[in-house]
């Protein structure tokens, strides 16, 4: 989500895919210039797995209140970010309604599931 709220998710994307294209069809000095420009990129994701989950987990260990409150937040407003750009003169309606009711349907079932036992 803050990939798309910073305008970088679409390049990435479309980097990694012509990444793919460039292997398929053998293409090594193509490869070779789509991983070197996809190298900082997972650099920063292991970094931020790594480093990162370390700083969340202290976070949570501290302010675990407050962090929640990030969390839902970052959640709440993620479907906003996604949907921002969407030309709605050509969603039907039943595609809106389906979402709902799948979203609705996935609540439900990790409600279930999370259970404290």
């Amino acid at each position: 989500m803050i990939m798309m709220m910073l305008g970088f998710y679409e390049p990435v994307l479309q980097t990694n895919n012509a990444c793919i294209r460039a292997a398929c069809a053998l293409d090594f000095q193509g490869l070779m210039k789509n991983v070197t420009v996809l190298f900082p990129y997972f650099l920063g994701m292991l970094a931020g797995v790594l480093l990162f989950a370390r700083v969340v987990e202290q976070l949570l260990t501290r302010y675990e209140h407050q962090m929640y409150r990030v969390i839902i937040g970052l959640v709440i407003s993620s479907p906003f970010v996604i949907l921002w750009d969407v030309p709605w003169k050509t969603v039907a309606i039943y595609e809106v309604l389906g979402g709902i009711a799948l979203a609705l349907l996935g609540y439900v079932i990790a409600d279930m599931l999370g259970g404290e036992g």
